[in-house]
This record gives C-alpha cells, sequence and structure tokens, in this order.
C-alpha cells in the first residue's frame, strides 16, 4: 500500500506541471500557427508524456533508493539514463528562460524546447544502455517491481523518441512531397 502511495506521490509533480504547463497556454500556443499535420501532436507527446514520464522516472528512483533496490536491471538503469539525459536540456530551460524576450512565450518555447531535446537524448541513451547490458550479458529484469516498471518506463521513452524521429525522418518529408506534386 506504501508502494502505491509512493507511486500516485510521484506522478503528482508531473501532472501539475501539466497544468501549470496549459496555464501558461503551452498547449494552446501551436493553435495559432500554421504547422504540418501531426506536428503538433509530436509535440505534445513530448511535452505531455515527458512532464509525466520524468516524474515517474525520478520518484521511481526515489523509491528504488527507499526500497534499497540494487540497480542493476535494466529498469532502473533506465531511469539514471533519463537522469543523465536530463542535465543539458535542464540547463538549456535555465538560460532560455533568463533570456529577455516576449513576457507571454519567456517561459513557453524554452519549456517545449526542453522536453523535446530531452525525449531527443533520453531515447537513444536508454536504447544505448540496454545494448550495453546485453552485450556485456548483464540484461536480466530483477524480480522487483521498481525494476519492471522502470523497464514500462524506459520503453515509454523510447517509444516517445520513436515517435518523433517517425514524425521527423518519414512523415514529414511525405507530406512536403506530397504538397509539391499536388
Amino acid at each position: 500500500m506504501a508502494d502505491a502511495m509512493g507511486l500516485v506521490a510521484a506522478i503528482t509533480p508531473g501532472l501539475l506541471l501539466l497544468r501549470i504547463a496549459n496555464g501558461f497556454g503551452v498547449f494552446a500556443a501551436h493553435a495559432s500557427r500554421t504547422s504540418p499535420p501531426g506536428r503538433d501532436f509530436v509535440d505534445e507527446l513530448a511535452v505531455g508524456g515527458g512532464c509525466v514520464l520524468l516524474s515517474l522516472t525520478i520518484g521511481l528512483l526515489i523509491l528504488a533508493a527507499i526500497r534499497r533496490d540494487r540497480v542493476e536491471g535494466p529498469g532502473l538503469v533506465a531511469c539514471l539514463g533519463v537522469l543523465v539525459a536530463l542535465v543539458l536540456p535542464l540547463g538549456y530551460f535555465a538560460v532560455g528562460a533568463m533570456l529577455p524576450r516576449d513576457p507571454t512565450l519567456s517561459l513557453v518555447v524554452p519549456f517545449v524546447n526542453m522536453f523535446a531535446r530531452l525525449v531527443g537524448v533520453a531515447g537513444p541513451l536508454i536504447v544505448g544502455a540496454w545494448m550495453a547490458l546485453a552485450l556485456v550479458g548483464r540484461w536480466r529484469i530483477l524480480p522487483t517491481w521498481t525494476d519492471r516498471l522502470g523497464c514500462f518506463v524506459g520503453a515509454c521513452w523510447i517509444l516517445i523518441w520513436f515517435y518523433g524521429e517517425i514524425y521527423f525522418l518519414a512523415i514529414l518529408p511525405w507530406l512536403r512531397w506530397r504538397q509539391l506534386t499536388q
């Protein structure tokens, strides 16, 4: 029961961050610009999924530390990889938030860019960490719920990254080619 309450507490900051971002107009900013079909979904998936997954990732690592679980399995390794990947996007957000610009967009643009950059770094980092674990023969999902949930969270980071890559490398060029040929 305490673990379930810990998970609820882990997700809560992400949902609160989503609420604040919505109040700042992060999701409404896309309605004012003309963008190719599906581009808004890629950005909103990076921001929305990133907020929830980031808070769940940090909360899962805290719960694993409280439970004294070993960080040997792929799930907790993926969570640590996300924390490593967070360093540069967080610095980008801090610098972007401090630069003078239009007051209505002072936090919106760096916030969206931070999560887009985080997803773009975390996905490949998790894939690389999991490949390294497999190559050295240490790929074993531990029999703890924290490691198993960490594997699920890592897979979600990879799926969000992969969807964005597929969109920008395949779908967007196809949409532009289709527009030119019509």
